[in-house]
């Protein structure tokens, strides 16, 4: 079983209809897609193929969002997976998929499935974390990683609530953990937000972070704000240096071929919290292809009486 997190229309416009409907449901301007055998091992170039059709002026970007959404929606989905609907006034949504896709013709949300809605959470209980995740991915997107507090947000358990909290709280940056929700949440105060935004969905909704391609999911997907250059950001978070310096360039690859137009420049940044020697090497002869940050983390003591 795996969760979802499900914006209904952009910003959450139809969420309200798919919670009288009892319904997920995307638009994409696309036509009926029930013909297509969800297990058939050509599904997804199906799909992206019927979405070019159907928007022909669409950049590569928006057509591989728009078209991997409907693939996750279609096939990526199961019965019987937990979805987090956004309404738009601090509450979400949880309900259980019951159905396959379906399409509803002359409908503001064809393209559908079924869902029994069973309880409602409230973010001013969540974890910054869950937060952080929430505000920093697109459309449709697997949150799986944060089952243990949904599932403890679900059974009401404060305590266990309040122990991820504090988990979250000890781990911070020691484990490199959290780096990434830090990065997401500090975005405009860092200095690389004068020139590169954090990348956004067909429906204007943040989607830069786990970005998924065919090789696997971007830690977090920036633009440069003149469109000139599509960013990508690996968190070494542990890993080996040649692990994370071959990662890098196995995405830069994938979004060249999956997201960049022909005029568009693919680099890619590493970020780690001490100087390494192996990635150092690795990046010199690349000439600039992939930069290498290191972060630092400062406190100070306020005195509050």
């Amino acid at each position: 079983m795996k969760y979802w997190k499900i914006h209904l229309g952009s910003k959450n416009s139809l969420a309200q209809l798919g919670i009288k409907e009892n319904i997920i449901g995307v638009d994409y301007d696309m036509p009926n897609l029930t013909s297509l055998n969800i297990l058939d091992t050509e599904l997804k170039e199906k799909i992206r193929d019927i979405y070019t059709k159907s928007h022909q002026n669409a950049t590569k970007m928006q057509t591989a969002s728009g078209a991997g959404s409907m693939f996750r929606f279609i096939s990526t989905i199961q019965i019987g997976d937990i979805v987090v609907v956004p309404l738009g006034d601090l509450t979400y949504r949880v309900g259980k998929v019951t159905s396959n896709y379906f399409f509803a013709t002359q409908n503001e949300v064809p393209h559908r499935r079924s869902v029994e809605w069973f309880a409602t959470l409230t973010k001013e209980n969540f974890t910054e974390s869950f937060k952080n995740t929430l505000g920093a991915i697109g459309t449709i997107a697997d949150i799986t990683h944060q089952s243990n507090e949904i599932e403890a947000l679900l059974s009401g358990n404060i305590s266990r609530i309040e122990s991820i909290q504090t988990q979250i709280n000890q781990s911070d940056f020691a484990l490199e953990k959290h780096l990434e929700d830090f990065i997401i949440s500090n975005w405009d105060k860092l200095d690389i937000s004068s020139n590169y935004s954090l990348y956004t969905d067909e429906n204007g909704e943040v989607a830069a972070r786990q970005y998924q391609t065919e090789v696997g999911p971007i830690d977090i997907l920036a633009i440069k704000k003149d469109k000139s250059e599509i960013l990508v950001l690996e968190l070494k978070k542990g890993r080996s240096g040649d692990a994370v310096v071959g990662q890098t360039l196995r995405y830069i690859t994938a979004v060249k071929k999956e997201l960049a137009e022909d005029s568009q420049k693919v680099r890619g940044l590493i970020i780690a919290g001490s100087d390494d020697k192996k990635i150092r090497y690795s990046l010199e002869p690349l000439q600039g292809l992939v930069d290498f940050y290191m972060y630092e983390v400062s406190f100070g003591l306020k005195n509050l009486l």
